[in-house]
């Protein structure tokens, strides 16, 4: 039992290193059937997922496309040049997103091909880049869902601050 308590100290010592990437020592994890199951079912709703995602980013690209050219067309005939700025720039951060979403989706499409390819032909290859896609997919999700949060909570602060200011006049 002390021979355990040694070893999970030197591994936390290891993993709160500034080198812990360098220092983990490698282990074997066995993957049995039941799991390898979940994994493959995983790979297929990841798939699902992600092409249903291109899907949508796809259609939503060529409505916004489409939109476009109708509002810049009359915002052109009316000669509204302030109104084609601020669709521009509307335009700029809508594909800005979309490029972020597509990065998401992507990774989340590979997490879901190299699972399976992994779990098919026992490649540990596949497997470790299939969790690195996993991984990185939840991180850029938690940066979107802070982000998103961060925003909320500065037009919930602007809205109280344009309230009470037209409830004191």
């Amino acid at each position: 039992m002390d021979n355990f308590n040694e070893e999970n100290n030197e591994l936390n010592e290891d993993l709160n290193s500034s080198n812990a990437s360098q220092n983990l020592p490698t282990i074997e994890i066995v993957v049995d059937k039941e799991t390898r199951e979940y994994f493959l079912v995983s790979a297929k709703w990841a798939k699902f997922i992600s092409v249903t995602y291109f899907v949508l980013i796809s259609l939503g690209v060529l409505f916004w496309l489409v939109s476009l050219l109708f509002i810049f067309n009359s915002s052109h005939l009316n000669n509204e040049n302030n109104q084609s700025l601020s669709l521009l720039l509307l335009s700029l951060f809508s594909l800005s997103l979309v490029i972020f979403v597509l990065y998401l989706v992507s990774k989340l499409y590979r997490y879901s091909n190299d699972i399976k390819s992994s779990m098919l032909n026992f490649n540990q290859r596949d497997f470790n880049d299939s969790i690195k896609n996993l991984s990185d997919f939840f991180k850029f999700s938690g940066y979107a869902f802070i982000a998103s949060i961060s925003i909320y909570v500065v037009i919930l602060i602007v809205a109280l601050i344009v309230g009470a200011s037209k409830i004191s006049r």
